[in-house]
């Protein structure tokens, strides 16, 4: 393809079309692109709920010669998923970056994945157009057109776009998201986050000191989730497997599968987190279902991508922690 022409994620949609981000990067198919500089952009549209810092990532990665990948220079970050920069959502539409071919580069392809944002929370339009600069340096390159201004690749610009879709946050969910200061918050608001579950007993004791934490129970489960309406709900594998909710995930307990799959519909209806905690390997007859249900799976190597540089809360940061460290007990036992 020429430097000049748009690619797209899918050759058989159509150009202006939408698909929704996932945790699972969206890739573009492979484009013809020699080394140097060149702008890239790109058109999203996303929910209010999904505004904020690093809502989403773009993946960039160049191929050589031979089919390999080749790192990127920097200012791209380098995380397990490869290069890639941070998009920070906002109602603006356009967003533009100003990037380098390293040597020995012939061509290129893009994903996009929801990062802090929920899935499909963030629409990226199926057209990508790439043009080439005559600048030596793309880092060089202003988002001021008089030039005062540097410009950071790594940070993007937009312009004003169609309005989109307006969706109110209660504070609640806002702090056990990212915390009520910035992505940390403190203990006291923390606190005061109340996060429900299907939640082993060790699970339980790692979370009570951090967060107002209820254990939920099939007897009594519909009537305290429609009364309390947690802001947070948490599915602990291993709490599936032993306790009141043991054969949850097979085919002898349909009747706790149930009670799991409202959970699930009442949590996408309420617009409320759920995370499942995927403490075995071995997966059982439901554990697929579950897991397409739910806002994010730990342990999780996606969360783990460009680590040096996120600022993850405390809620995800305990659940990923416990979940690896689950999962390599498994390993040695």
């Amino acid at each position: 393809m020429s430097i000049d022409e748009n690619l797209y994620l899918r050759k058989d949609l159509e150009p202006q079309s939408f698909q929704g981000l996932l945790a699972e990067p969206k890739w573009s198919g492979t484009y013809s692109l020699p080394p140097g500089p060149f702008d890239v952009s790109i058109y999203l549209e996303a929910r209010q709920r999904a505004y904020g810092a690093k809502s989403a990532i773009m993946l960039v990665e160049f191929i050589s010669p031979d089919g390999e990948s080749i790192p990127g220079p920097r200012p791209l970050y380098r995380g397990k998923l490869g290069d890639f920069v941070y998009l920070d959502v906002d109602k603006s539409g356009q967003y533009s970056f100003a990037l380098e071919a390293p040597p020995r580069c012939v061509g290129i392809r893009f994903g996009f994945a929801a990062w802090k944002s929920l899935p499909k929370d963030i629409l990226v339009r199926n057209e990508i157009q790439l043009r080439r600069t005559s600048l030596a340096d793309p880092k060089k390159i202003s988002s001021d057109p008089s030039g005062a201004q540097p410009f950071d690749p790594a940070v993007i610009t937009g312009r004003a776009a169609a309005q989109v879709d307006s969706v109110d946050v209660s504070g609640a969910l806002l702090e056990a998201i990212y915390g009520a200061h910035g992505f940390e918050g403190d203990g006291r608001s923390r606190m005061h986050t109340r996060v429900a579950g299907v939640l082993s007993d060790p699970l339980r004791s790692q979370l009570a000191d951090s967060f107002t934490v209820d254990p939920l129970m099939p007897s009594t489960l519909r009537a305290w989730i429609t009364a309390r309406k947690p802001d947070v709900v948490i599915i602990d594998q291993a709490a599936l497997r032993s306790g009141p909710w043991a054969g949850a995930e097979s085919t002898q307990g349909a009747a706790l599968y149930r009670d799991i799959l409202w959970l699930l519909k009442w949590a996408d209806r309420s617009q409320t987190l759920i995370y499942f905690l995927q403490t075995h390997r071995s997966p059982d007859v439901r554990t697929r279902e579950i897991e397409k249900l739910v806002s994010w799976t730990f342990p999780s190597e996606v969360f783990d991508a460009g680590e040096a540089d996120l600022e993850g809360t405390e809620l995800t940061r305990k659940l990923q922690k416990y979940a690896a460290a689950a999962r390599t007990m498994e390993e040695i036992n």
